[in-house]
């Protein structure tokens, strides 16, 4: 808060942009993501005011994932589709795969299970994959946005298996660290899939909202 302080006391705009940028997303991980959401709506028109794309797409990119983390379906579609357009003006496949991952969210929120499947699928297709000690991981610290619907989908669909898979996403040492609760709830329902067992973790990252 002091850097955007003094940067907002300053005269250099791109200083200033960044400054509430890195506000905006500093406070979606504090899990304080409705103060994220008006943070990063000014960094996005900071960014546009002066003419700054890849600020633009960093911006919008993760205003939409603050109001998905909000719940706020609709709004998070907007935004996702706002940040993929961002996006693709500078062919930037990491944030594509963000933009993808948020619409396939509430794609899936909104009912829509064959289009979310497409949206989320894409999203690693575009962060790309790596093998890490015999394991497939997604080349980003972001695979959760994708690997949570696709999870709760394969659930419904009612293949707990499935959503076992989904999970083995997560396992990935760069991912965002889960609460002791939901690490603890994710491993038992590796271990032995079920509905109860994967139900237990889709309950907990809900609360975590990172679902």
């Amino acid at each position: 808060r002091r850097a955007l302080a003094l940067s907002a006391a300053g005269t250099d705009r791109r200083q200033l942009a960044e400054a509430r940028f890195r506000m905006g997303f500093a406070l979606v991980w504090a899990d304080r993501v409705e103060e994220a959401v008006a943070q990063l709506e000014t960094a996005v028109a900071d960014a546009r005011r002066i003419g700054d794309a890849m600020a633009e797409t960093r911006a919008t990119s993760y205003r939409a994932i603050a109001l998905r983390r909000c719940n706020r379906v609709d709004a998070a579609l907007e935004a996702g589709t706002e940040a993929l357009e961002a996006a693709r003006q500078i062919d930037d496949t990491y944030y594509q795969g963000h933009a993808h991952a948020v619409m396939g969210w509430a794609s899936w929120k909104r009912g829509e299970h064959a289009g979310a499947q497409r949206l989320l699928s894409k999203a690693f297709d575009l962060w790309g994959r790596v093998d890490r000690d015999g394991q497939t991981a997604a080349n980003v610290e972001f695979a959760w946005l994708a690997a949570w619907p696709l999870c709760a989908i394969a659930l419904e669909h009612g293949t707990p298996s499935a959503s076992a898979v989904h999970l083995s996403w997560l396992a990935a040492q760069w991912e965002r660290p889960m609460g002791d609760e939901l690490s603890r709830a994710v491993e038992a329902a590796q271990a032995a899939p079920s509905n109860e067992t994967i139900s237990t973790a889709l309950a907990l990252a809900i609360e975590e909202r990172l679902l």
